[in-house]
């Protein structure tokens, strides 16, 4: 697995009717003006766009002098993004958006409203976020500062003796004064979505455990005791293994038959088994079912294309994206699950488990954040490699955060929420 900094965008699914993955009522538009800042190459839009799939699998993006009254009435929900100025609509497109009575999140130099330029920006290097009873330090660059009327407040910001708003609604109006660069600020962002896609009844924040990386090299002691804690406890969780044959004369790997039958003694007690990223799941899917293994996931492969064709629709992992021009795809990193447009989930994989006290500290602090929001899933990754002591610390570690331990299992486009 390949782990970067916790970052953004809880995840929620919902029910789908159409083979594409997105639900008839749920088309979402992303409308925006340029990708970057300027003098800069960040890709700004991508991250957004991916982070709106824990709504809609297919959300669709137009630059703002490419749209068209048909895109904006094809679209059930509408967010429109300033990145370096005001998106230049149509003087048709600006009035339709002014009147409609869609859901429409305005964001970043957008934040007045469609046809409005906002141009007065004021970073603020150090700003503390006040939202839903916790604060949260963050970075705004940009920020804008804004007068309101009538309007309920969902979030706001606090620089010396200041406080301004940073996230607001009316009515079937919504708006976001900056953009999505700090971690903490995509966190918010996607919990405020939540009420911009009137989303109900919320999957319950929780935990999933996943065993990193179990192979013919590993220790299979560790994966029976493994096994036998979180059956005493209840406690499902998945095992991410290698999918190749091992010989039957293996001399510095554990014997196939041993490494075969620790993973049945695993999934017999509880454990989710997970295939590692592979160009051909259909094949080792066969070879480990031969054997008694039923693959129930995969991880996810950032060259490697998601595709549930082999009847596997639950993975872990990320997508990944361009986040400047010719540069190696990098992860998005989801505090939940999101929506594959094929009709998939991907689960997180977010917290990285390490060996001692300020590891387990982090650990800790991350969760809490992630459990401040609605609907987060703390996808805990635990390196095969590690004693079983440790293992069990770091468990204990994550359980004393209050979150309960979910199970793979139970995540699916048809009943997370809506």
């Amino acid at each position: 697995m390949r782990i970067g900094a916790l970052v953004i965008i809880a995840a929620i699914s919902l029910p789908f009717t159409s083979a594409s993955g997105t639900e008839d009522g749920r088309k979402t538009l992303l409308v925006y003006d340029t990708i970057a800042k300027p003098f800069s190459l960040t890709n700004e839009i991508e991250p957004l766009l991916i982070g709106l799939t824990r709504f809609d699998a297919e959300a669709k993006k137009i630059e703002a002098s490419r749209v068209q009254v048909s895109d904006i009435e094809a679209a059930d929900f509408i967010v429109l993004v300033g990145v370096a100025g005001s998106p230049a609509l149509s003087p048709e497109c600006v009035r339709i958006l002014q009147r409609t009575k869609k859901p429409l999140m305005c964001v970043g130099h957008a934040v007045n409203g469609p046809g409005i330029d906002t141009s007065k920006t004021q970073p603020i290097e150090k700003a503390i976020v006040h939202y839903r009873d916790a604060a949260w330090p963050v970075r705004l660059d940009p920020f804008f500062p804004t007068s309101l009327k009538d309007s309920t407040i969902l979030a706001e910001v606090v620089s010396g003796r200041a406080t301004l708003p940073l996230a607001w609604r009316i009515g079937n109006r919504f708006a976001f004064a900056s953009l999505l660069g700090d971690a903490s600020l995509a966190m918010i962002f996607s919990d405020i979505l939540l009420d911009f896609y009137g989303m109900k009844n919320i999957a319950t924040s929780g935990l999933i455990f996943m065993l990193d990386d179990y192979q013919p090299a590993s220790d299979p002691s560790m994966l029976r005791r493994l096994s036998d804690y979180m059956a005493y406890k209840q406690f499902p969780f998945i095992v991410l293994t290698q999918s190749r044959d091992v010989p039957a004369d293996a001399t510095d790997l554990m014997p196939r038959e041993t490494y075969m039958d620790s993973l049945r003694y695993a999934q017999a007690r509880g454990a989710r088994i997970f295939l590692d990223a592979s160009a051909d799941l259909a094949l080792d899917r066969e070879i480990f079912t031969t054997d008694g293994v039923i693959p129930l996931g995969s991880e996810s492969h950032p060259t490697i294309p998601i595709d549930t064709g082999d009847a596997l629709t639950l993975f872990v992992g990320s997508k990944y994206y361009q986040d400047a021009p010719g540069s190696d795809p990098v992860p998005f990193q989801s505090h939940a699950p999101l929506l594959l447009a094929n009709g998939g989930v991907l689960l997180p994989e977010n917290i990285l488990g390490g060996m001692d006290g300020i590891a387990l500290d982090e650990v800790r602090k991350n969760i809490g954040q992630i459990a401040k929001l609605r609907g987060g899933v703390a996808g805990v990754v635990i390196p095969a490699w590690l004693p079983f002591q440790h293992i069990r610390d770091l468990v204990d570690a994550c359980l004393e955060t209050g979150l309960p331990v979910l199970d793979p299992l139970s995540f699916d486009q048809n009943s997370l929420a809506h």
